[in-house]
């Protein structure tokens, strides 16, 4: 029993100032067992003070540190059972276990441990913040720093409502100005690109090395336009011996045919309704030509449009190209109903040339397109051309280009409420393409591309859902800050500038009634393929002939 500050000759210093809690201040308990002795280290020198004992400290520790404290505050008299040092002699070996406890538990607390363990919560939803920081489970509270003593302020907590609000913000953001701000900012169009410039000819000078070219026109009841689409196409800058003009029609039951004959149509096909997809593979099938162009019968091309789409042709990796289509309002449009297409293509067309210096474009247009007759694809007759054709050829090795230079003018519907209509028809066919046409599919894609086409077809064709959850999330969010109600606000506003912009037709009620119109085509021609599927057949929308 002779061992500790005996063996040593003499007595262990007297605490010079009481230990102090886990938030600075004396501890106010009267300890069970007043015995015990301060924390020591091994070699018998008392542990420091600098460092408050706090709840973690084991429990042995702490009635040591507040008998010390007791013993401080008797007269020397009253002190009772004190041996050579100056302690109680049945204390020394729990002293030492003291010792090892306090040691063990400042390195438990050194390395985030021996905290006490919390219940945790169910995950609560709601709309308040602070509730939800109230409710859900907070496994790192203890790390935080409080804002002052004695208080802890509590951390902010995501809820899944502002998740799912802020994500689909961000999509809508990035799929309509995003995307294209990253476009212009990594792609710098050369100066023919954007104004125009010439082209080097298809084949050279020599106009009897040009490639050979089929025009194939689709027509359903075109009477009163084929005669100027075959006039349009013969007065082509192409040599004649290289093109050759074919009109295939899709069930007419008026005078197409004839019409087209008599304006100078080299090949007239006359074909059982089955749609246009079916009409053009009928050409195709009968063309031998190196190219195949295709037009709407409503579209004009420019004199040079032919040369300078066939001229994209020169690089052999090419498949694919489009040139670029521009839209009139029709003669005697009442202003307060003005179709706003043109600015969606002229915004459209901007993307693509940026596409195309990129590598491919993400889709093309129906009024003036060309393909390789080796690359041509015979796809289901419900999935168009213009959306199919471009990243089916991708995945196959081509490329797919945009060629602004090649131009081509075509009549718009009257009406937003029409073009709405048109739309409409137009998404039942896109959506096939979409979702069992393999565009969702990432085999053939590189990362690039996928990129280009996730941002700018599939995020957009997802806009009416992004919208709708947008909405609603922003319609639960409106008391937890104010940054929600600014942003409810612009939500609103959109749909008032699109329901106002009849009775007030100015251009920036317009162009909210034209996105809102056309965003709920989208939803709406899903619903139609869903509910009844789509059909092959089509007619002309009304007004663009």
């Amino acid at each position: 029993m002779g061992g500790g500050d005996a063996a040593h000759g003499h007595r262990a210093p007297a605490p010079s100032r009481p230990a102090l809690g886990a938030l600075g201040a004396p501890l106010r308990y009267r300890p069970r067992d007043p015995g015990l002795l301060r924390p020591r280290r091994p070699g018998g020198a008392p542990l420091p003070r600098d460092r408050p004992v706090g709840r973690a400290v084991h429990r042995a520790g702490v009635r040591q540190a507040a008998a010390a404290q007791r013993r401080r505050r008797l007269p020397r008299d009253r002190r009772r059972g004190r041996g050579a040092a100056g302690f109680p002699r049945r204390c020394r070996r729990s002293g030492r276990r003291a010792e090892r406890a306090a040691l063990r538990c400042r390195f438990a607390r050194a390395h985030g441990r021996g905290q006490r363990r919390r219940r945790r919560r169910p995950l609560r939803l709601g709309l308040d913040r602070r509730s939800h920081a109230r409710a859900l489970p907070l496994r790192d509270r203890h790390r935080r720093v409080a804002a002052r003593p004695g208080r802890r302020r509590p951390a902010p907590v995501i809820t899944v409502l502002e998740i799912a609000f802020w994500a689909a913000l961000a999509l809508l953001v990035w799929t309509q100005v995003g995307y294209a701000a990253v476009l212009v900012a990594l792609v710098r169009l050369p100066r023919e690109a954007r104004h125009g410039g010439r082209l080097s000819p298809p084949g050279g000078e020599d106009e009897s090395s040009w490639p050979t070219v089929s025009l194939i026109v689709a027509a359903h009841d075109e009477e009163e336009v084929i005669a100027a689409k075959v006039a349009n196409a013969l007065e082509l800058r192409y040599p004649a011996d290289r093109l050759e003009v074919v009109v295939g029609c899709d069930g007419c039951t008026d005078a197409t045919a004839a019409r087209a004959r008599a304006a100078g149509a080299d090949v007239v096909l006359e074909l059982p309704r089955g749609g246009k997809i079916r009409a053009q593979d009928a050409a195709v099938r009968r063309s031998r030509a190196e190219l195949v162009a295709f037009s709407d019968a409503n579209a004009l091309w420019a004199p040079d449009a032919l040369a300078r789409l066939v001229g994209a042709f020169a690089d052999p990796g090419v498949g694919y190209a489009c040139g670029q289509v521009r839209f009139v309002a029709p003669a005697g449009a009442r202003s307060g109903s003005v179709n706003q297409e043109g600015v969606y293509w002229r915004y459209e067309m901007a993307l693509r040339a940026r596409e195309s210096r990129l590598g491919s474009i993400t889709a093309g247009n129906g009024a003036i397109y060309a393909t390789r007759r080796e690359a041509y694809l015979f796809v289901d007759p419900i999935m168009g051309h213009d959306l199919s054709f471009p990243f089916n050829l991708v995945k196959r090795g081509w490329r797919a280009v945009y060629v602004p230079q090649a131009r081509a003018r075509e009549k718009m519907v009257p009406t937003i409420e029409r073009e709405f209509a048109r739309k409409r028809r137009m998404m039942s066919h896109t959506w096939p393409i979409v979702l069992r046409g393999g565009m969702l599919s990432p085999r053939g894609y590189g990362l690039r591309y996928g990129l280009m086409l996730l941002s700018h077809r599939v995020l957009r064709y997802a806009s009416p859902l992004l919208h709708v959850i947008a909405l609603a999330t922003n319609a639960a969010l409106l008391g937890s800050g104010a940054v929600y109600v600014v942003l409810f606000v612009a939500q609103v506003a959109l749909l008032v500038g699109a329901l106002a912009a009849g009775p007030l037709p100015l251009r920036g009620l317009l162009v909210a009634r034209y996105y809102v119109l056309t965003t709920a085509s989208v939803a709406a021609g899903l619903w139609d393929w869903l509910r009844r599927g789509t059909a092959a057949e089509w007619e002309p929308a009304e007004g663009t002939r």
